[in-house]
């Protein structure tokens, strides 16, 4: 997703840097399963004298290991990217549900296995700083990094524009679509169609494993004023668990809309926000 590679690009060129030699790229294989081979992409800087904080970014459905070709420099943090086991279509159509709904299944389940499976391989590598791996989840992204933050044990969260109860957010989504020409039609479509999208899909509670984040563990959330992606109750939603939660919650909000990678100013406030709070978690 261009959003994706465009944040994590910022991302690293904001970074402190350690060394002006060109960073060493590394495939990490991960065996899921299922038989089939996840590939992560790590960046590193070529040379380093201590044990690397590690950055692990997961953006929308789209191209999320290639946010890494746009990282040219080193920098004294590892990145970690990879794309999603299952891509979805930019645009529902009725006619592609029964072949998509077993497909995001398998997707959203490898994803988080993939995610408890490269957590523990940067665990155990002797050039990463096990204390300090944080877990950023952009827009999309935000909702698999709620559910591998309760299913592992990642020091830390970073949930840029996140979001909980489903059945609103993909409701809101159909109603945009529907709702200026259909009126009230479409509102009710948009109800029906969100309920049974989401009961044909199995999906996940996002509120439920914000909820069940032990203590110890440090979330910052960064929500957008004018948000139109987002429904309001669906990011409330999401902060209203993780305060429920043993964890550490911190909340940036911010003027502005919702990140789509448009334009470099309206990352940078984004991007200031995580790294100065990364910085003052001594998570880089």
């Amino acid at each position: 997703m261009i959003a994706a590679r465009r944040w994590l690009l910022s991302l690293a060129l904001l970074l402190p840097s350690l060394a002006s030699a060109a960073p060493v790229e590394e495939t990490l294989p991960l065996e899921l399963a299922s038989g089939r081979t996840l590939e992560v992409r790590l960046l590193r800087p070529t040379q380093t004298i201590e044990k690397l904080p590690a950055v692990i970014l997961l953006g929308g459905y789209r191209r999320g290991a290639g946010a890494l070709d746009l990282v040219t420099a080193g920098r004294p943090v590892m990145l970690a990217g990879f794309d999603y086991p299952a891509e979805l279509p930019r645009k529902l159509r009725v006619s592609e549900i029964p072949r998509l709904v077993p497909q995001t299944r398998r997707g959203i389940a490898e994803t988080r296995e993939g995610l408890a499976a490269l957590h523990r391989q940067l665990r155990q590598r002797p050039d990463v700083d096990s204390s300090r791996i944080t877990l950023v989840g952009v827009s999309a992204g935000a909702p698999f990094a709620t559910l591998a933050a309760a299913d592992t044990g990642f020091p830390a969260v970073i949930l840029v524009h996140g979001f909980a109860d489903l059945p609103g957010m993909i409701q809101h989504q159909f109603a945009r679509r529907w709702e200026p020409s259909a009126g009230w039609l479409g509102r009710a479509g948009a109800w029906m169609s969100s309920r049974l999208l989401h009961a044909l899909l199995g999906l996940p509670s996002i509120e439920q494993a914000a909820a069940s984040l032990k203590p110890g563990r440090r979330v910052l959330m960064i929500r957008a004023e004018r948000d139109d992606f987002i429904p309001a109750a669906s990011s409330l939603a999401l902060e209203a668990a993780l305060r429920r939660s043993g964890a550490r919650v911190d909340l940036v909000v911010q003027p502005g809309g919702h990140v789509r990678g448009a334009a470099q100013e309206e990352l940078k406030p984004v991007l200031e926000a995580s790294l100065e709070w990364m910085r003052q978690q001594r998570l880089i």
